[in-house]
């Protein structure tokens, strides 16, 4: 099976319509998880039947690509820093 998809902008990130076929053949619907993977320029999207541990949700994380910490300022209303 194959179709051509125009991605279309959500906020900062981009969606691929899956249409009601393939989700039926895939046996995903919205409330099911997928994994992305990115092999030899392609895009790989396979159904994940069970949620991420956080060993996959971390598969990858060093220290040389934590993200640095954000700097809000100084609190001006009654948040507690």
């Amino acid at each position: 099976m194959e179709s051509i998809q125009k991605p279309t902008k959500w906020g900062n990130s981009l969606g691929i319509r899956i249409n009601k076929d393939t989700q039926d053949k895939l046996g995903i619907n919205s409330r099911k998880n997928v994994k992305l993977e990115i092999k030899n320029g392609k895009l790989i999207i396979t159904p994940l039947e069970t949620l991420p541990t956080m060993e996959n949700l971390l598969e990858g994380y060093s220290p040389k690509n934590r993200p640095n910490n954000v700097d809000f300022g100084l609190s001006e209303g009654r948040e507690v820093w």
